[in-house]
């Protein structure tokens, strides 16, 4: 059980100026959605 097996992949994604909010963070929501799209 110690072996990982898992193929590392590369998504690449398209920041929004909508998906960072006033202090210059990711949105929470938009980072979520990244990860289900991958």
């Amino acid at each position: 059980m110690g072996v990982n097996n898992a193929i590392p992949h590369l998504v690449p994604i398209s920041v929004d100026p909508a998906d960072i909010d006033f202090m210059g963070h990711v949105n929470n929501a938009s980072y979520l959605k990244w990860v289900q799209d991958a």
